[in-house]
């Protein structure tokens, strides 16, 4: 515990400090560190960075606009696995553009602050290349409004689903609550249709 985890930006590497470490102290690379590049064990640009309770570290590549996943114990051999994007940089659903700041809530679920396309991506556990992200915040374009983004970069979810987030040009921390598709404010009186249906998703 009380290890310090660096984004080695512009060596494309991650470095790892233990606690009570100084300007004297040696990191250790934990991901990354062969140069900037797109293969498994390769960054270009790693800005975010997040450690799960089961020692996993994930990483966001930001030129590479993808998301990757290192099993507990990594170091600059270790090859990673695409959780999110990797397919070019664009904002289709499988898609990232300059990911930034990551967080895997209590059910696995990852939250990808997609800086670029000014939007909160949210993918389900056991997610690859080919899974679709869901936007859970802004999305709408560039702006103040709001339900819009500029160039989100923090994020952090809380028990209750509530996302906070960094949203860098507009100088404000923004509050999103996550609400269930399909679902909408009703009186005693009407009937609401929750989808996906559960019987045929």
């Amino acid at each position: 515990m009380g290890n310090i985890y660096v984004c080695d930006v512009n060596n494309s590497r991650v470095q790892k400090f233990p606690r009570g470490s100084t300007s004297a102290t040696n990191g250790i690379t934990i991901a990354g560190g062969n140069g900037c590049g797109s293969a498994a064990n390769q960054f270009c640009q790693p800005f975010g960075f997040f450690e799960d309770a089961s020692g996993n570290t994930y990483v966001s590549d930001f030129n590479n606009n993808r998301v990757l996943k290192f099993p507990p114990g990594s170091n600059s051999f270790t090859k990673s696995e695409t959780i999110a994007g990797g397919n070019g940089q664009g904002n289709a659903a499988n898609q990232l553009y300059g990911p930034i700041g990551l967080f895997i809530d209590g059910y696995g679920y990852l939250y990808v602050a997609d800086y670029e396309n000014n939007r909160i991506q949210k993918f389900p556990p056991n997610s690859d290349s080919t899974t679709n992200g869901v936007t859970v915040a802004g999305g709408n374009g560039q702006g103040s409004a709001p339900d819009q983004l500029h160039w989100p970069e923090g994020i952090y979810v809380d028990r209750n689903g509530n996302i906070y987030i960094s949203d860098h040009l507009n100088n404000r921390i923004q509050k999103w609550t996550q609400v269930p598709a399909g679902i909408k404010d009703v009186s005693i009186e009407e009937t609401i249709s929750l989808y996906p249906n559960p019987n045929n998703g």
